[in-house]
C-alpha cells in the first residue's frame, strides 16, 4: 500500500460515515480535519500541537528588520489647513516618507493638537502612525514633537510614547529583536540660551528618575558642541554645550557623523537673514551602536521648512542575512520609445536566431538562446533606468554637488562671506527643486488613484 493510497474506515458498517484519510495529508490543512468546525478543532488540539491550518499568529518581535532606518525633522509649524483640514505639508507627508524609506520619523515644531493628530491619522493609516506630545500652554501655536512610525516596515512600539519635558522631549521604546531593545529620544530644545541649559538639566534629572537608558537621541537641539557646525564659525554659550555634554556622557552618546567626519562642514538650518547657518538638528547614538551606523544623509526635503532632514541606518548584526532580492523592471519602461524600439529589435534577433539555429548541443539549444536573449533584455532596461533617472535627476545632482564644493570651500576660509551667501543660495535653490520633485510625485499619485481607487485589485487592496 502506498503512501497516498486512500483507507476506508469499515466499509461495511453502513452506521460509520466513509471517509479517504490521506496518510500523509498535505501541508495546508487538506484532509478529513478540513471538515471539522473551528470550534471542535479547537478543543481536539487544546493543549497540543495544531495543524497548519491552526498556525498561531507569528509574535511582532520576529518581524525584525536587519537595517533600521532613523530621521528627524523641524517642521517649522503645521501650516495653512486645506483638504479636510490638513496642511499641504501633512498631506505630502506620507509622500516624504516612502520616497526616504525611514522606519521613524521624529518631528519637532509640530503645532499639533488631539483633534489635528485624528486627523492625521485618519490619512496615514493603516501604512503609518503618528505619536504626538503637544505643548501645554499653546499647542497650535508652538512646540509639539511627533514620532511618525512605519508600518510597514516596523512593528508598533512597546509601550505608547512616554513624555518626559511636554512638547519639548518625549521616549518611544521599539524590541528591534528577540534579545534587544531600543530606546529612542526626540527632543525640540528651546531658542532661549537660558531655557536652552535649563531644558538639558530637567531632562537629565528625568531620565535618572525613571532610569531611562538611551541608545538614540535625535532632533532640533538649539545648540551646537563645535564651532564648525556653524557658519560663520562661532562657539555657543558654555553653560548650555555643557548641559548638553553632560546627557550625553551619562548615556555614553556620540555624534557619530562628526567623528566620522571631523573637518566637513553640512548645515541643516537656513537662519532668516539668508547667510548664516547651523547644524541644530543632529542624531546621537551610544557607543555601542557607533559601529552599526552607516548611510547619514541630510536632505532638503520639499515641505516648506528652512530646516533639512537627517538620518541613519542602524544595523542589527542579530539578524539573518537577507539578499538584495529580485530586481523588477520599473513598468514606466513600457511606454518608453527609445527602450521599446530597444526590446523589439532583440525581440527580433531572439527570433531569428532560433529559426537559424542548428544541430542542437549542449551550449547551443533554444534554452541557451532564450536565457541570452533574457540576460540582454534585462541589461539594457537596467541602463535605460539608470539614464532616465539620471536624466531626471540631473539639475538637482548638480546643485548639490555645487553646495558640496562650496561647503568644501568655507573649510578652507571660513569667514568668507561671499561663499556663505553662495552656499545659503544654493541651497534654497535644491529646496524649491525638492518642492518641484515632491509636487510631481504627489501629481502622479493622485492621478493613479483617480485611475484605479475604485476598482478592485492591487492597488485598491493595499
Amino acid at each position: 500500500m502506498t503512501a497516498t493510497q486512500p483507507i476506508q474506515t469499515n466499509p461495511a458498517d453502513e452506521s460509520q460515515p466513509v471517509q479517504a484519510i490521506c496518510a500523509s495529508p498535505p501541508r495546508g490543512g487538506h484532509g478529513p480535519i478540513a471538515d471539522v468546525p473551528v470550534e471542535e478543532r479547537r478543543a481536539l488540539y487544546d493543549g497540543e500541537q495544531r495543524p497548519n491550518d491552526e498556525r498561531q499568529p507569528i509574535p511582532s518581535w520576529k518581524r525584525k528588520r536587519a537595517r533600521l532606518r532613523l530621521g528627524t525633522l523641524n517642521v517649522k509649524g503645521y501650516g495653512l489647513p486645506l483638504t479636510r483640514g490638513l496642511s499641504e505639508k501633512w498631506l505630502s507627508m506620507s509622500r516624504v516618507l516612502r520616497d526616504s524609506k525611514l522606519d521613524l520619523l521624529a518631528l519637532q515644531e509640530t503645532h499639533l493638537t488631539a483633534e489635528r493628530v485624528e486627523r492625521i491619522n485618519s490619512l496615514l493609516e493603516p501604512n503609518y502612525t503618528l505619536l504626538h506630545s503637544e505643548s501645554p500652554n499653546n499647542p497650535a501655536g508652538s512646540g509639539g514633537i511627533a514620532f511618525i512610525v512605519n508600518m510597514k516596515r516596523m512593528n508598533a512600539p512597546q509601550t505608547p510614547i512616554t513624555v518626559l519635558v511636554p512638547g519639548r522631549a518625549a521616549v518611544v521604546n521599539y524590541q528591534w529583536s528577540p534579545t534587544r531593545s531600543i530606546t529612542i529620544l526626540t527632543v525640540y530644545a528651546p531658542n532661549n540660551v537660558n531655557e536652552n541649559e535649563g531644558f538639558w538639566n530637567e531632562l537629565n534629572e528625568q531620565c535618572s528618575q525613571r532610569r531611562l537608558r538611551i541608545d538614540v537621541l535625535l532632533g532640533d537641539h538649539n545648540v551646537v558642541e563645535d564651532a564648525i557646525d556653524r557658519l560663520p564659525s562661532r562657539s555657543d554659550p558654555a553653560a548650555a554645550v555643557s548641559a548638553l555634554t553632560r546627557l550625553r556622557e551619562a548615556h555614553r552618546l556620540v555624534d557619530s557623523w562628526r567623528e566620522a567626519h571631523a573637518t566637513k562642514r553640512t548645515y541643516t538650518y537656513l537662519h532668516s537673514n539668508g547667510t548664516s547657518q547651523s547644524r541644530l538638528d543632529r542624531i546621537y547614538v551610544t557607543k555601542s551602536l557607533q559601529r552599526a551606523a552607516a548611510d547619514w544623509s541630510t536632505t532638503y526635503v520639499g515641505l516648506p521648512t528652512d530646516h533639512a532632514m537627517v538620518s541613519l541606518s542602524l544595523a542589527n548584526y542579530d539578524a539573518p542575512v537577507v539578499g538584495n532580492g529580485r530586481w523588477r523592471m520599473p513598468v514606466n519602461l513600457l511606454t518608453d520609445t527609445p527602450f521599446l524600439e530597444a526590446m523589439r529589435t532583440m525581440g527580433m534577433e531572439y527570433q531569428n536566431e532560433l529559426d537559424e539555429l542548428p544541430e542542437r548541443t549542449a551550449l547551443r539549444n533554444p534554452q541557451t538562446v532564450h536565457a541570452n536573449f533574457k540576460s540582454r533584455l534585462l541589461a539594457a532596461a537596467r541602463e535605460r533606468t539608470k539614464e532616465r533617472a539620471a536624466t531626471r535627476n540631473k539639475r538637482l545632482n548638480k546643485l548639490k554637488t555645487q553646495l558640496t564644493g562650496v561647503n568644501k570651500e568655507i573649510e578652507s576660509h571660513p569667514d568668507n562671506l561671499q561663499l556663505a551667501e553662495t552656499s545659503a543660495m544654493l541651497r534654497e535653490r535644491i529646496h524649491e527643486q525638492e518642492k518641484h520633485v515632491l509636487g510631481q510625485s504627489r501629481s502622479a499619485s493622485a492621478a493613479r488613484f483617480w485611475i484605479q481607487g475604485e476598482q478592485i485589485g492591487k492597488y485598491w487592496l493595499r
